[in-house]
């Protein structure tokens, strides 16, 4: 049975060092284009990390920073649950259709690879929703690794599922307090939006 904000998928590699993985959210695709190009809403969901509502309170531990040259670098969730770092530069946007990314993980001693995002819309659950397929190109050297290097990589490979759960957990969330401040309705509405939101999040973890 599906839930509000759908089923992550994950589809076999085309070829060696692709890795493709997708889900459905009941979200349009402006929503979760966002959630994907503004790096403190990527750090939100990558790391599972709380944005800041304040910016002169979340200045010092916003987990999300754009650096001088135009780099991003955030807080994130290693696939093995420990914390990690990503950094990384956006490339080619096609909003809200297209995003592509270079990649550069601490788990990965900051090896340089591709991600790319396609937004596709899509019927969810009755409702109009986006389909998100992540592209990961890996680093070269992940196709010459050793044993340990390739279990490691097999564990790599497995963490966007989880991670899009948590990309369609934050953008229903984001969705539900949006629609909250939007329009005049009744705080028990509001309220049973937002948790439902909630549930999704635990649900997807």
């Amino acid at each position: 049975m599906n839930h509000a904000i759908g089923d992550p998928i994950e589809t076999p590699a085309e070829r060696a060092g692709i890795v493709r993985a997708s889900v459905d959210i009941a979200a349009s695709a402006a929503e979760v284009f966002r959630a994907l190009a503004d790096p403190r809403e990527l750090a939100a969901w990558l790391g599972g990390e709380p944005m800041p509502t304040d910016p002169r309170d979340g200045a010092a531990r916003d987990p999300a920073r754009l650096l001088p040259d135009g780099e991003w670098r955030i807080a994130a969730i290693a696939p093995d649950g420990t914390p990690g770092v990503v950094t990384g530069e956006y490339g080619h946007r096609s909003p809200p259709h297209v995003l592509d990314m270079t990649w550069r993980a601490s788990w990965n001693d900051f090896a340089t690879e591709r991600v790319r995002f396609q937004l596709a819309p899509i019927d969810v659950g009755g409702v109009p929703g986006t389909r998100v397929t992540v592209v990961h190109t890996r680093a070269n050297l992940r196709l010459h690794a050793t044993p340990a290097r390739l279990s490691h990589q097999a564990m790599a490979s497995d963490s966007w599922p989880s991670s899009l759960a948590r990309l369609a957990a934050h953008v229903a969330t984001a969705s539900a307090l949006a629609r909250w401040s939007a329009r005049d309705s009744s705080p028990n509405d509001s309220f049973d939006a937002l948790h439902r939101a909630v549930v999704d999040l635990h649900h997807a973890r």
